[in-house]
């Protein structure tokens, strides 16, 4: 029996002094391949296709990013249809979204509650939309926090869109959020 437990040590350890020396594989990037910017939304089956068309369209004419969307479901309160808020907090979808920003692996492009902008923009969550020539004052109050804006309306009250701060793709999260908030028409 010791003579089993010693020779199956032995061949153990040759597996892994042999495994271990194996050459390590070099990883390489397509520079040619699109770059992916990814979408946060909560939302119905319907809603979730309508976006979906919307981004295959955006991705039609900017073929240089992929985009993919981040579907939550939307929970409705049963007697008017509306979406499901504690506090102007959702369940599940911003639960997500809070351990994916602390994580650093939040989407590129975030829809959230108006009410919940200050929340985010003190947490540093969102880019300050500012040094890409928005201007607070032409844009939603309740979206600015010390005078810099975070967000840009949704075309449904009460919502807008925000790109989270460390996303690796300002420039094309900004014009992805823009397209987004003039197209996007979630019921």
């Amino acid at each position: 029996m010791k003579k089993a437990y010693y020779l199956l040590t032995i061949m153990l350890v040759i597996g892994f002094v042999v495994g271990g020396c194996r050459p390590n594989k070099e990883v390489t990037i397509n520079k040619d391949s699109p770059q992916i910017i990814r979408v946060a939304a909560w939302g119905t089956v319907e809603e979730k296709q309508q976006l979906s068309s919307l981004l295959n369209v955006y991705m039609a004419e900017n073929p240089d990013f992929l985009v993919s969307l981040e579907m939550s479901p939307r929970l409705k309160d049963k007697e008017d249809d509306t979406d499901s808020r504690i506090d102007g907090y959702l369940p599940g979808y911003e639960q997500r979204i809070l351990i994916l920003i602390e994580a650093k692996d939040a989407p590129d492009v975030l829809l959230v509650p108006e009410e919940r902008f200050g929340y985010y923009a003190n947490r540093n969550a969102f880019l300050a939309l500012n040094q890409f020539g928005f201007d607070e004052e032409k844009n939603h109050p309740s979206l600015s926090v010390n005078g810099v804006l975070y967000g840009i309306p949704h075309r449904k009250p009460g919502i807008a869109w925000a790109v989270y701060a460390g996303t690796k793709h300002p420039q094309e999260a900004v014009k992805l959020m823009v397209y987004l908030a003039k197209n996007a028409g979630l019921n």
